[in-house]
């Protein structure tokens, strides 16, 4: 039985196996940063995402996976720069309106989605 981060391993070794064959292969791009997304490294995502819009500027699927990965990662840093500055001791719950960024304060709700998990594509709906 295969366990659950398995799967994804193996789209993405698919993936880095495509580009070896053509390194400007735009499902291998795309496939790649999306595994990567997927398996939380970031950086790798997003250099591969980058990538993929550099040789295939006019594809929209790409450049939105490129804008969603850097929403995430900029969402992430908000995160942990808020849960910082709780001080120590203390509880932090964040929320408040999305659309309100001064909302966004320690201690509310909206953050509840950032919890750390394997599909982190729900940061598109901020």
């Amino acid at each position: 039985m295969l366990q659950e981060s398995e799967p994804v391993l193996e789209w993405k070794n698919a993936a880095q196996k495509c580009l070896s064959i053509d390194p400007k292969s735009l499902k291998g791009h795309f496939h790649l940063a999306s595994a990567c997304w997927e398996m939380m490294e970031y950086d790798l995502a997003l250099k591969a995402a980058t990538k993929g819009h550099v040789f295939h500027p006019t594809n929209g699927d790409v450049a939105k996976l490129r804008m969603s990965i850097k929403k995430d990662i900029a969402a992430r840093k908000q995160y942990h720069k808020d849960a910082l500055a709780v001080e120590k001791g203390q509880l932090a719950f964040y929320g408040g309106d999305p659309s309100n960024s001064a909302s966004m304060i320690p201690n509310g709700t909206a953050y509840s989605r950032l919890e750390r998990t394997s599909c982190p594509k729900d940061i598109k709906k901020f």
